[in-house]
């Protein structure tokens, strides 16, 4: 599915490109010089954008093509995760700018809040019937597509040999909408419901109600009506694009369909809208915070 990031009309000439280039390039450098010191993370970095390509959410910028009339440039850097399948995450930084009187792409972007559900009335009906299951979209944002004459705005850099840190930088751009850009929630937001509206059933009324950015969270009286609701939006999110996976219920039927099909979250916690749902005892924690007893005037 195709959007846009949107409108750069009059703003296009305030952004200078070449000193944002110049920007990201030492960032990036700087990146290569950190990643190297842990030769495990600086290969699961060039995985990512490795794959990131092959999947055709980026591309590489030919060195023949004409320059087009936009331009600009993103850092980027990791940033560690809580995870051993994906223990770091790429984060593309849209608000780099070139001094602190200049504009960020961010700045340049026109920002809409997405509709979302209330959080409140999505947890209770979470909780309301007997059979819950959680589930989210993979890689949401980059399956939404582009528009072309918007993507050299997404230009960044990496190493043209992967697991060589001395190699010399390739251009890339995304061909897809990015995580990091403060448009593309709406984007992705008004892309689902645009295909919710074009398919209309009870599954997609379902997911509407209870989605929340990539999240979907909901519960069913019978457990029946549970695995045909797995079935109906896998084929559903399939039919625009988009993968459910992380599947998780106090199903045991719905996990062990789930498992088959290599879309399980085997975790014992799942994490709810800022809660734990503890899969095996079905019930829903509250994460500990340390609070500062230090007193204060």
């Amino acid at each position: 599915m195709e959007s846009t990031l949107q409108n750069f009309h009059g703003l296009k000439n305030v952004l200078n490109y070449r000193q944002i280039e110049m920007i990201a390039r030492a960032r990036t450098h700087r990146v290569v010089n950190r990643l190297n010191q842990e030769p495990n993370l600086f290969k699961i970095y060039g995985d990512i954008i490795k794959e990131q390509e092959k999947r055709g959410f980026i591309e590489k910028i030919k060195e023949n093509e004409d320059e087009p009339q936009r331009i600009h440039y993103i850092p980027h850097h990791p940033v560690k995760k809580d995870s051993t399948t994906t223990p770091i995450r790429i984060v593309y930084d849209c608000s780099c700018k070139e001094n602190a009187k200049s504009p960020s792409l961010n700045d340049c972007l026109h920002s809409y809040p997405p509709i979302s559900n209330d959080i409140t009335e999505l947890l209770t009906r979470f909780r309301t019937q007997k059979f819950a299951v959680t589930t989210d979209i993979e890689k949401a944002f980059l399956q939404v597509g582009l528009h072309k004459s918007d993507r050299d705005v997404t230009r960044f850099f990496w190493l043209s040999d992967p697991t060589d840190s001395t190699s010399p930088f390739t251009t890339y751009r995304f061909k897809s909408v990015l995580f990091g850009a403060t448009c593309s929630p709406f984007i992705l937001n008004a892309t689902l419901l645009k295909h919710f509206k074009e398919n209309p059933s009870p599954t997609a009324s379902r997911i509407t109600q209870d989605l929340y950015v990539d999240n979907v969270l909901t519960s069913f009286t019978a457990e029946d009506d549970l695995m045909q609701f797995y079935r109906d939006s896998r084929c559903l999110l399939q039919k625009g694009g988009f993968n459910l996976r992380s599947w998780n219920s106090n199903s045991n039927r719905l996990r062990e369909l789930a498992e088959t099909e290599n879309v399980l979250d085997s975790s014992n916690e799942v994490n709810i809208l800022g809660m734990r749902w503890n899969v095996a005892d079905d019930k829903l924690l509250f994460a500990e915070v340390d609070i500062d007893s230090t007193m204060g005037k």
